[in-house]
């Protein structure tokens, strides 16, 4: 093979495979001004070509060609001057809406104006037909616009290869919310859902059509429309609801054995796909209806800051719901170490690696340990001089502790006075005790055992140079063994 076979072969290769793998459409965009240039610019001409047509029956006579010919390139300068101004270049050829519409249309009236103009002050107007002016801005606002709606109309309507086996879904809410869903699935064809219909407890909404799919009752009908449609997938597209309407329907549609899929907030579209979001993964927060609480003021950073930063801290029961959070807040504040006291070596493991991958600066030590070893509580505290406690292990399950009374007495009474005593005797600063609101007037075991842990740590406060206080929680959502995850289950 000569050289030149060889060169020819290594620029053939190049083309051939830029119109695979989506070349084609890279090639696009890289020249879209360009080809939407020669796009207007064909619409001028043959828009005004076919405005003269129309005034005179498909047969221009030969004064009128030259005036066509004569006027043409001002009409040119003046329709780029409205696209210009009204950026219809630039606007999206791909998702039109009414604005890009109003936009169109405004820029065929600007350049009319102009035009109109360059023809009074350039020619009189002499011999120029009047009624051309208005039907070529018509055509021009007819090519222009038809062209941008029907390429959105061949994208949302395509199929490309063999498409995956059509879902049919109902879409539960007729608002704004509901058309933006409907629009991203037209859009995405490769996702294979077809929408058989709308459904809006407002009663006004039935039977109206959006975009071609009606509305077909209420949320009490989705059962009967399940059926009757063959419905595989139910959207629920009303993100403004509030979590007690959204799990009303979703209970409705989930006695069908229907997927179900719920609409993120805007917060969540801002972070995530139109339809990542899964009604069976409601977060906690939505679940509860209101804002969490954060720290916003400054002094509010400082106060922490000054409590945990270069400190040893401890936290017992750290592999636990409340423990595994104190630990990640208190990384967040830097301390010199962070000693985690667990004895579930799973539990333990696990918020290991997360703190590790989290907060790899942070010296962390995890301890494999029982509350009630005593020896291995002062082998820890005579090795390193720890400044502050968070003592969040306990047994906190009440019906299993009405079974199970002595261990409860065990864990979380003896177990808490070890650690307050080894917080005395290798003075450490300070000591915080995780209670409970069930320490209130206890009415059962574990309420009574973590009121006697309480007064525990009151009596030392008094004596010693350690800080000794008690906090009580109440009930923690989503907690190990706690009613939310169980109905999650359920």
């Amino acid at each position: 093979m000569d050289t030149n076979t060889i060169k020819k072969e290594i620029v053939r290769e190049p083309r051939s495979a830029m119109f695979k793998n989506g070349g084609w459409r890279k090639l696009l965009a890289k020249h879209r001004t360009l080809y939407i240039t020669i796009f207007e610019l064909f619409s001028i001409v043959f828009g005004y070509y076919l405005a003269f047509l129309v005034r005179f029956d498909f047969k221009i006579p030969d004064d009128q060609i030259k005036i066509f010919l004569t006027t043409l390139p001002f009409l040119i300068v003046a329709r780029f001057i409205g696209y210009f101004i009204f950026k219809i270049s630039s606007n999206s050829w791909l998702y039109p809406g009414m604005s890009d519409l109003m936009d169109i249309m405004k820029a065929a009236v600007t350049g009319s104006a102009v035009f109109i103009a360059m023809m009074v002050f350039i020619f009189r107007l002499e011999g120029y037909p009047r009624s051309v002016l208005l039907i070529e801005m018509l055509l021009n606002m007819t090519l222009i616009g038809g062209t941008k709606y029907t390429i959105r109309y061949i994208r949302e309507n395509r199929r490309s290869g063999f498409p995956k086996k059509s879902k049919n879904a109902l879409i539960v809410g007729a608002g704004r919310a509901g058309i933006l869903t409907l629009n991203e699935i037209k859009a995405s064809s490769d996702l294979g859902i077809q929408v058989v219909g709308f459904v809006d407890d407002d009663p006004g909404k039935k039977g109206m059509m959006i975009q071609g799919i009606p509305v077909r009752g209420s949320s009490e009908d989705i059962p009967a429309l399940i059926k009757e449609y063959d419905v595989d997938e139910v959207i629920i597209a009303i993100p403004s609801a509030p979590y007690k309407k959204i799990m009303r329907i979703k209970n409705i549609a989930m006695k069908e054995n229907v997927e179900i899929k719920v609409l993120p907030t805007l917060r969540k579209l801002l972070s995530g796909d139109l339809l990542s979001y899964n009604g069976q993964n409601v977060s906690f927060d939505e679940l509860l209806g209101r804002r969490i609480t954060t720290f916003k003021r400054e002094s509010d950073f400082r106060l922490l800051e000054q409590e945990i930063r270069n400190k040893t801290v401890v936290v017992t029961g750290a592999g636990g719901s409340i423990g595994s959070e104190l630990c990640k807040q208190i990384a967040e504040f830097k301390p010199r170490m962070l000693i985690m006291y667990e004895r579930h070596e799973c539990s333990l493991y696990n918020i290991e690696m997360k703190l590790k991958r989290e907060y790899p600066k942070i010296e962390i030590l995890p301890v494999l340990g029982d509350i009630l070893d005593r020896e291995k509580l002062q082998d820890l505290f005579s090795c390193y001089k720890i400044d502050l406690i968070y003592h969040a292990a306990a047994y906190k399950h009440v019906p299993m502790m009405e079974r199970e009374p002595f261990e409860a007495v065990k864990n979380n009474i003896i177990g808490t006075r070890n650690v307050a005593e080894c917080a005395v005797e290798y003075d450490v600063e300070k000591f915080v005790l995780i209670s409970t609101d069930k320490a209130v007037k206890p009415a059962n075991v574990m309420g009574t055992t973590k009121r006697i842990a309480e007064l525990i740590v009151q009596s030392l406060n008094n004596y010693n140079k350690t800080r000794f206080i008690s906090v009580r929680f109440g009930n923690v959502i989503g907690s190990n063994g706690s009613v939310i995850p169980l109905f999650k289950k359920q």
